[in-house]
Formats: C-alpha cells, sequence, structure tokens
C-alpha cells in the first residue's frame, strides 16, 4: 500500500470515528459552554467525573467479578431429602 492511501485510509477512520461521537462532542461542548456562561462550571466538571468514575467503578467490578469468579460454591447446597428424591428415582 503506498503512503498516499495509506494517508486515506487513515483519514477516512478519523472521519467515520469523529462522525459516530459528533453528537456527544457537540453535546459535551454546549453543556459546558452552558455552565461556564452561568458561572456554575464546577458543577459540570463534578457530574462530568462522577458519570465517568462511576462508569470505571461499575465496569472494573464486572470485569474483575466475570474475568476472576470467587473460589466459593456458589451452587445451592441440596438437604437430605433431595438426595432421597434423586436415589430413588435413579
Amino acid at each position: 500500500m503506498n503512503l498516499q492511501k495509506k494517508w486515506l485510509f487513515i483519514l477516512f477512520g478519523v472521519v467515520v470515528v469523529g462522525s459516530i461521537f459528533a453528537e456527544k462532542i457537540v453535546q459535551f461542548y454546549f453543556d459546558w459552554i452552558w455552565f461556564a456562561n452561568h458561572q456554575v462550571d464546577s458543577v459540570f466538571w463534578t457530574i462530568i467525573l462522577s458519570q465517568w468514575g462511576f462508569g470505571l467503578a461499575t465496569g472494573l467490578f464486572f470485569f474483575l467479578f466475570t474475568c476472576f469468579p470467587s473460589k466459593t460454591n456458589l451452587r445451592p447446597q441440596f438437604s437430605h431429602a433431595s438426595r432421597i428424591v434423586r436415589h430413588c428415582s435413579s
């Protein structure tokens, strides 16, 4: 692949990714401007950081929970009566 096609491919990828996130970027910018104009931009940053923090913490929790399952036995423990029923039915 020559250099011009390589840069064209990279530019196309940047445009595609940018168009996917364009709405979020514009919404972020307008919210930032609105909060700054009302002199409450600390509230804006608190909202942004809390959303990102909660999202990252939740994602990390589920990643660790699914990739490294607990070593304890989480299956239900049956009583003696259920063993008798299973033994008699076989």
